[in-house]
């Protein structure tokens, strides 16, 4: 019985991570990720059962972050000052950190997922950060005036996903990623804080 290597199967991972980059999970090809990674098909299933494994194996690190990450902060900060200073800096350090390291994944999981057990997760990942903004609403507002929280956590959660999308796009990446998730991610949260 041969032995199975660890470069080889990273090898895998690389590859089918750009065949679901290019063509998402329903559209992507085992035999192209085994061309890709420089073997055979019937080798390639020694590492990975099927299609829904291996992209399994691609996405969950990155899916359990995310999750993780958003609750994280499931008791946001009560005072303004300590949302800008603290809660906003561990959270963009984060998101950046974990756009640098799994920036096609992200993309994969959010628009390339359709057919998979991860197809809903930017649902997921949207209802889970609605119920964050929902929650800093909550701690910097009088009761009374709550009527329009759960609408406006949703628009700011979908707004916030969609321009980390658009970040995550950019190829070429900018400088200062970091100033502008920032910037993404204090607009939101201030813009919620203050209609309130």
């Amino acid at each position: 019985m041969q032995v199975l290597k660890d470069e080889l199967r990273e090898k895998i991972l690389i590859s089918a991570v750009k065949e679901f980059s290019l063509n998402g999970f329903e559209k992507a090809s085992m035999r192209a990720i085994a061309k890709k990674s420089g073997m055979t098909a019937g080798n390639m299933y020694r590492y990975f059962k099927n299609k829904e494994a291996l992209f399994e194996a691609v996405l969950s690190p990155v899916y359990s972050k995310i999750v993780k990450l958003i609750l994280e902060y499931n008791d946001p900060p009560r005072e303004k000052k300590d949302i800008e200073k603290v809660f906003l800096n561990e959270l963009v350090n984060t998101i950046v950190e974990i756009e640098e390291e799994y920036r096609d994944e992200l993309l994969i999981l959010i628009e390339g997922s359709k057919g998979s057990r991860f197809e809903f997760a930017k649902d997921e990942l949207l209802r889970l950060i609605e119920e964050r903004f929902r929650d800093i609403i909550k701690n910097n507002v009088e009761n009374e005036n709550l009527k329009d929280a759960k609408m406006w956590a949703k628009i700011a959660a979908a707004g916030l996903v969609e321009g980390m999308v658009i970040i995550l796009k950019d190829k070429n990446g900018t400088e200062n990623k970091k100033s502008v998730v920032n910037s993404l991610v204090k607009m939101y949260i201030e813009q919620i804080v203050g209609l309130y």
